[in-house]
């Protein structure tokens, strides 16, 4: 049978508006005043003695849910906490593997750019390399040309030696030749006398 109705003001009834009040709030929000919960659950079963029946059924519920409260609520929590510390970790692993990710292109772009560049030298290099073939090879025909040309020249001077030495020894002809060329004019004239002289005689005869 239910009890007499109480006073709306007694303590009873504004704690059971408190809990009423709490029980509005979603799952979340009364883990976090599971405190107040507790508090207000536990004053209202002190009065249990002056609690109509429906009161006291109402009593029961709120000692239940509080007890599921008071028990669950450091495994939801630290649940919760747990899954929190996951998301924070895998959003900095996320991060971290985005930033090394962006860091990576860069080092692919740089090295591709070092690998551009290796590949220009190294075409410059065989290019230069071709040219000094050329180069070589030119230095080479030269150096023989040279050569075959230094021989010429060599044969030359022994040429020249030779018609130097052939022409200092004509001077020394020709130097002989007039002396005789003066001896033989000299000559001559003497012929030439005596073959006047001869004339004279044979007009005489």
């Amino acid at each position: 049978m239910d009890s007499p109705t109480t006073v709306l003001d007694s303590p009873h009834v504004k704690t059971i508006k408190h809990l009423r009040r709490l029980l509005c709030y979603d799952v979340d929000d009364l883990l976090e005043q599971v405190s107040d919960f507790t508090t207000f659950a536990e004053d209202l079963q002190a009065y249990s003695w002056r609690l109509t029946n429906k009161e006291q059924r109402f009593m029961e519920a709120v000692m239940h849910l509080q007890g599921e409260l008071a028990s669950d609520a450091p495994f939801i929590e630290a649940v919760e906490n747990a899954h929190s510390c996951h998301h924070e970790m895998v959003s900095t692993i996320f991060d971290q593997t985005m930033n090394l990710k962006e860091n990576m292109q860069v080092h692919e772009e740089l090295l591709n750019l070092a690998f551009a560049e290796e590949e220009a030298v190294s075409h410059r290099i065989k290019v230069l390399e071709d040219e000094l073939k050329i180069l070589h090879k030119k230095r080479e025909e030269f150096h023989l040309s040279n050569k075959d040309e230094i021989s010429r020249l060599l044969a030359k001077r022994r040429s020249m030696a030779r018609l130097e030495a052939k022409t200092k020894s004509m001077g020394d002809d020709l130097k002989r030749i007039n002396e005789d060329l003066g001896t033989s004019k000299k000559c001559k004239r003497a012929l030439e006398d005596l073959q006047t002289k001869a004339l004279e005689a044979a007009q005489d005869l």
